[in-house]
């Protein structure tokens, strides 16, 4: 039987060699003892899950059958965790749809469609002396070479993801200004800075990822800008009622000015925004570059772009508490009682979708909820 393996292992430590040398082994006879039909077209994928621990290696592996275009394995596998919980998956032209949303690639599916429409008319002129033609294959080159060149391809600790650093593990860990200054903030910079950072590796930026983040905070943006619109809105009709206290106006005053800079601040980011996911690479380079120079690098960013959602919010919160000022100061008991019901009820069911949303564990500790891998001792 011809033995084809394939491991990301560093096989030039001999320990690491032996181990997947006897990995390899033991499922190859298991492969026999089973009598799975193997052809020569098969190979073994293997992974060290995890360094020794005791007397026993944790490894990882699936067989990948070119031939028939399916994996396979030799002990029970529940394949359905691959499918990222999506009922009824069994063509395999559904299951040849799922990529990775952390793809090396310097181009998105469209983009690449296009090449390869491009790339094809180009066939013909192959063998010929075509300088156009050369030109525009060459430049495709480039830029797929330079990638690999970037991501260190085929040396010892390659980036395999667009969100992967080659140099040392990150620290996930915000710091004490952020930390400070989050709460204020709803916690919305913690997800910008969590966004930024995969996005911003090693003083790269993968452009399919970069127009994607881009076109996502300028959504974010001009969504936030038209509810501050309502917001403000409602407190100018809230303003027209008559004999308010002084703290309810207050109150309005404050959620006003909110949403002034919440429709301010989402029109200027969007302005200044609206062009980046054009940019090229080499643009967004120096963009990155120029905005984290400070002290607190991509977290100064992070607490930019979260002022919209976070002006917004504090917006409403005045307004709710002008509302309940202008409600429970009045005198009518019969009026009270039910709104503090309400306002109770909705506090409640808003604690509650906070509370059960909430995650505390860093994204970097996270466990994986998809895998193709089954693990297995030695």
């Amino acid at each position: 039987m011809l033995q084809r393996i394939c491991t990301d292992v560093n096989i030039f430590k001999k320990e690491h060699l032996d181990v997947i040398t006897r990995c390899a082994d033991a499922l190859f006879d298991q492969v026999t003892t089973a009598g799975v039909e193997f052809s020569n077209d098969s190979e073994l994928v293997l992974e060290l899950m995890d360094d020794k621990g005791g007397d026993m290696w944790r490894f990882g592996y699936y067989f990948v059958d070119h031939t028939h275009q399916c994996l396979f394995w030799v002990h029970d596998f529940q394949a359905e965790s691959m499918f990222g919980n999506i009922k009824g998956v069994k063509s395999p032209s559904h299951i040849k749809t799922i990529t990775s949303d952390t793809s090396l690639a310097p181009f998105d599916g469209e983009e690449l469609g296009k090449m390869l429409e491009l790339t094809k008319d180009l066939e013909g002129s192959v063998g010929r002396h075509d300088p156009h033609a050369m030109v525009v294959l060459a430049r495709f080159a480039r830029m797929f070479a330079r990638t690999k060149f970037f991501s260190f391809c085929g040396q010892l600790g390659a980036r395999l993801d667009v969100d992967q650093t080659v140099y040392a593990d990150r620290d996930e860990r915000h710091s004490v200004f952020l930390r400070c200054i989050s709460p204020f903030l709803f916690r919305a910079p913690e997800i910008y800075a969590h966004g930024l950072k995969t996005i911003w590796i090693d003083k790269l930026v993968n452009h399919v990822s970069w127009k994607r983040f881009i076109a996502k905070l300028n959504s974010e943006w001009q969504e936030f800008t038209l509810y501050g619109t309502v917001v403000l809105n409602a407190n100018v009709a809230f303003l027209a009622v008559p004999n308010m206290s002084s703290a309810a106006r207050t109150s309005s005053y404050v959620s006003m000015a909110c949403s002034v800079g919440t429709v301010i601040l989402g029109l200027l980011l969007v302005r200044q925004n609206r062009s980046k996911s054009r940019d090229s690479a080499e643009e967004a380079v120096y963009f990155m570059t120029r905005m984290t120079s400070s002290m607190f690098g991509s977290e100064t960013l992070a607490v930019l772009y979260s002022t919209p959602f976070s002006l917004l919010m504090w917006g409403m919160i005045f307004f709710v508490v002008a509302f309940c000022f202008l409600v429970f100061q009045g005198p009518s008991e019969t009026t009270q009682a039910p709104v503090a019901s309400a306002v109770a009820v909705v506090g409640v069911l808003v604690f509650w979708t906070v509370w059960s949303a909430w995650d505390p564990t860093p994204a970097a500790n996270r466990p994986a909820m998809i895998h193709t891998r089954k693990a297995t001792k030695l």
